[in-house]
């Protein structure tokens, strides 16, 4: 199936290379085999290096961790978090992979994983003030920080590591000295800052795109958009028609990495079209296992031969960004209302009917539609509206609770509401499983979770973007027999229709 994607990407590519779909034409199936490339590449001490390697990378390991929280693989995540603790040298820095050597930046990054995991495992903070106190050791007087070791710091064509990739663990320093209340580790952070960019050469691209992307995303991190814009603008002017970015200025080959990390910043910054191009490019190199390798092109050099951890890593998060940034674009098109008689709002109106007080979360509410109705029809519950894009939540009416969060990565504590309803929301994730597990991680044993979507016997009858899914019946079912009793299923009218149409399907559950 993933062949027949590329293949069909590819043909559609070149049949127009000026116009690419949002996010570069990703799928769900081309997300879902990275995290399968990641899953089948993980030992019980972390996230091996590539495809070819039984030893465990730190650095990546740390790094990676976000990126599960972010999809929803909270054990996955926490199960790293801990092993990377075993993993902690006496000086309290990380090592390179297969090694005892200390590095700086190896450091920095699982210090990232580690306070992306705090919220779930508070006893980290231990670990977190022991790595950044020996980061703090390595700070030279000119306020940069020195690995000790530099071993493992060149690539294959032996060109090296710029210094300034330590610009990327200068943000978990300073969010480690927020969280701890520890005023040095900010202004050892503060003084980094201002050491490298006194330095003119990160203001211009000379190192491998793989480096560059971790610079550019450290910028972004320290509230330096300008310098961030500057350096995409050079990427920019060598990224070729077909969407490739070089691996270095001039050269005819491309690193994965540098191309995914390249493509999320410019997602995180505005420039979508520059990411969307390179993302397409970047989805026609995917391997059969899911995987990319480190390089491709004529004089490749980067781990040609080897599918890398980091590359599926940051694929992920680039996609992700795409997508986020592609709802940010189209929130206008969301109704902010819906009519009273419509099937859904009526199935919706139903699923709540109860004299009680409940707390009810719409996850994916979009610009509240449902919401503002339902506060008018049954005023006696709390609301809540949660949506990705935190623009989306101003239509909301006054007296309902609004908040920021995906329905991979909620912001609510575990047994939070009475009643969640999700509608029409779960076909824009990429891995519904997580986030069905997620919708009833939040809702109260014995509370109940609607789920309202579309039928994929109907698939095609409709616009839809590349990643979206429409679900089989018994697919969503299934599902939610994971975690709930009672599950059932039937089909919705919608719109003005007043029998259903079978396109759309309401699925509902009561939480074990």
């Amino acid at each position: 199936m993933l062949a027949e994607l590329k293949t069909r990407a590819s043909r559609w590519f070149l049949k127009d290379p000026s116009v690419v779909p949002a996010c570069g034409g990703v799928t769900h199936r081309h997300l879902e085999a990275a995290l399968d490339w990641l899953n089948q590449h993980s030992s019980p001490q972390g996230l091996l290096e590539h495809n070819k390697s039984n030893r465990v990378y730190p650095e990546v390991t740390g790094y990676t961790i976000p990126t599960l929280l972010h999809i929803g693989e909270r054990s996955l995540a926490r199960f790293w978090g801990k092993a990377l603790v075993d993993l902690q040298l006496p000086c309290g820095a990380l090592p390179a992979p297969g090694s005892q050597l200390p590095y700086v930046f190896d450091t920095g990054q699982v210090v990232r994983g580690w306070l992306a995991l705090h919220p779930l495992l508070p006893e980290l903070s231990e670990p977190i003030r022991r790595a950044c106190d020996w980061l703090l050791e390595c700070q030279d007087r000119s306020g940069r920080l020195t690995t000790p070791d530099q071993s493992y710091w060149s690539t294959q064509d032996g060109r090296g590591v710029p210094e300034a990739v330590h610009l990327y663990c200068l943000g978990p320093l300073l969010e480690a000295g927020a969280l701890l209340g520890v005023p040095a580790y900010v202004q050892a952070a503060n003084r980094a800052t201002e050491s490298y960019l006194e330095d003119m050469s990160v203001t211009s691209w000379h190192s491998l795109s793989h480096f560059l992307g971790y610079i550019i995303e450290a910028l972004i991190e320290l509230d330096r958009p300008e310098l961030a814009n500057n350096l995409l603008d050079q990427v920019e002017r060598q990224q070729r028609h077909d969407g490739a970015i070089p691996a270095y200025p001039g050269e005819s080959w491309t690193c994965s990495t540098g191309t995914a990390q390249l493509a999320l910043s410019a997602y995180r910054l505005g420039r979508c079209s520059m990411a969307d191009r390179a993302m397409a490019n970047l989805c026609d190199q995917q391997t059969e296992t899911g995987g990319f390798l480190g390089s491709w092109g004529r004089r490749a050099t980067y781990f040609v031969d080897r599918e890398i951890a980091w590359a599926a890593k940051y694929f992920i998060d680039a996609a992700l960004a795409g997508i986020g940034a592609d709802f940010e674009s189209q929130v206008h098109a969301f109704p902010t209302q819906i009519d009273c008689a419509d099937g859904r709002l009526v199935e919706v109106t139903s699923f709540l009917s109860s004299t009680e007080s409940l707390s009810v979360l719409d996850a994916g509410c979009g610009r509240g539609r449902f919401l503002n109705a339902l506060q008018s029809a049954l005023p006696q519950h709390r609301y809540c509206g949660m949506d990705l894009a935190n623009n989306m939540l101003s239509d909301v009416v006054e007296g309902i609770d609004v908040c920021q969060g995906g329905l991979l990565k909620t912001p609510f504590e575990d047994a939070t509401f009475d009643r969640v309803i999700c509608v029409e929301a779960l076909e824009h994730v990429v891995f519904a499983a997580n986030a069905v597990r997620e919708l009833c991680r939040i809702t109260k044993p014995g509370g109940r979770v609607l789920i309202i979507d579309k039928n994929d016997v109907n698939k095609g009858a409709l616009e839809t973007k590349t990643w979206e899914r429409w679900f089989g019946v018994g697919e969503v079912c299934g599902l939610l027999s994971d975690y709930c009793d009672h599950v059932a299923a039937k089909p919705v009218a919608h719109g003005g229709k007043v029998h259903p149409d079978n396109l759309l399907v309401a699925w509902s559950g009561r939480v074990r």
